[in-house]
């Protein structure tokens, strides 16, 4: 007789909250007997990929692009890709790709000018009198000038050969020719789809951006801006991965880049458990969601950060993980300065950031932007600064009664010290 009984959807909705301690222990032991193997990629679990990997392929430095071709020739055959995965990288793809060449490629040999042989003509020119009494200093001035001269025309040069290949990509992309022979999905059939869409709509509103990184009314795709055309594409590809799961009895890796927001992976780096509940409460199979841009820098010991300057999200609340994420993240900083561990970061600076009315990473980048242009002249008068250090003295150029907090609970304001920064800063505005 046929099984007329109604296929039951994968939700994410629906298997909210059903945690019991029972299947709590079950799934936690299932899961560490397996993270070993699956965090090192050993065996044959499907690994699918999220958008932000594979759109990282045309963000990255060319060496480290081909690190990635031989991650994907590799293991091609365990490669999935979701339906909504290769919608939204054939949609960002050629606008990832000119972005590139515009914002890196070009912008070499300009910063190369701006900061290194606009400034050392500068010092020639503003010291030529000064010079003058000594000569042999001078002679070498002049031929560094020639030399770091030179070396722009190489520059232009090399930039120019790897403009072509950028170009060229857009047409002739090798990356594509590799992802077209992984396990591409079809899509949810409409119906699982506008249920999916719906169950988005009704979440959301239980879902509030917190410091909280156990916050359990996390969903994949929560935290997306509310400008964003569709925001549900990480948890239509949530649930593709778990009818995958379901439909062919097998554990999953989902390896993403899109770990900032919180919403894939807790903002301190670990895996939101409930999620994995989730998928096996749907599935009765696991699944790992891992740092894919952590992972790929343990595999081939290259670094696979974007070089593209990522827009930041300045509307967030002041925490340890959003002012760590910032500090790393603004330019002027991390152009001069190592990156900033959450070892490093005190609860206490957020203290003081709050008791001097900072209480968003919009309200401390405002500040930052209009003193920039001094900061190699803090650096000047104070080499030994970290990132925090650094941002502290900004504060308090821009703000004489700024005050500092120290561990103790100590409250200061020794802005007059830098009197003579602010006055060129005031001047400079």
């Amino acid at each position: 007789m046929a099984d007329n009984k109604p296929k039951q959807e994968t939700s994410f909705a629906t298997q909210q909250f059903n945690q019991t301690l029972s299947s709590h222990t079950h799934i936690l032991k299932e899961y560490k007997s397996k993270i070993g193997e699956a965090s090192k990629l050993v065996g044959n679990t499907p690994i699918f990929l999220d958008t932000s990997v594979i759109l990282s392929i045309y963000e990255i430095s060319f060496n480290a692009r081909e690190k990635i071709k031989q991650f994907l020739t590799s293991h091609k055959k365990r490669i999935v890709l979701t339906r909504q995965v290769q919608f939204e990288f054939i949609k960002n793809r050629e606008k990832v790709i000119n972005t590139f060449q515009s914002d890196v490629t070009e912008q070499l040999p300009t910063n190369f000018k701006g900061e290194v042989l606009n400034k050392l003509i500068g010092f020639n020119n503003s010291n030529k009198t000064k010079l003058e009494d000594y000569p042999d200093i001078q002679e070498k001035l002049q031929k560094l000038e020639e030399n770091i001269m030179s070396l722009q025309t190489d520059i232009q040069d090399k930039v120019n050969d790897k403009k072509g290949s950028a170009n060229s990509i857009l047409l002739d992309d090798q990356f594509m020719d590799i992802l077209a022979k992984t396990h591409l999905l079809e899509s949810l059939d409409s119906s699982h789809l506008k249920l999916i869409k719906e169950d988005y709509g009704r979440l959301l509103p239980q879902y509030k951006s917190s410091a909280d990184v156990y916050n359990i009314n996390t969903f994949p795709g929560c935290a997306e801006k509310g400008g964003k055309d569709d925001p549900t594409g990480d948890f239509i590809i949530f649930h593709e991965m778990m009818e995958y799961a379901k439909k062919h009895h097998t554990d999953v890796i989902f390896l993403t880049n899109d770990t900032a927001k919180g919403d894939w992976l807790r903002k301190d780096g670990k895996t939101h458990f409930h999620y994995v509940e989730n998928f096996y409460l749907n599935t009765e199979q696991i699944i790992f969601i891992l740092n894919a841009e952590r992972l790929f820098g343990e595999l081939f010991e290259t670094s696979f950060e974007s070089l593209i300057e990522q827009e930041l999200d300045t509307d967030i609340i002041l925490n340890k993980d959003s002012l760590l994420h910032f500090l790393n993240s603004y330019k002027p900083f991390n152009a001069v300065m190592k990156e900033l561990t959450i070892e490093k970061m005190s609860v206490h600076y957020i203290v003081e950031l709050n008791l001097n009315k900072f209480l968003t990473v919009k309200d401390l980048k405002s500040v930052l932007d209009t003193t920039s242009n001094i900061i190699d002249d803090i650096l000047l008068k104070r080499p030994t600064l970290n990132k925090i250090g650094l941002l502290r003295v900004c504060l308090k150029v821009a703000n004489p009664d700024y005050r500092q907090l120290s561990e103790n609970g100590h409250i200061s304001q020794d802005s007059e010290k830098y009197s003579g920064i602010r006055a060129k800063w005031q001047k400079m505005r």
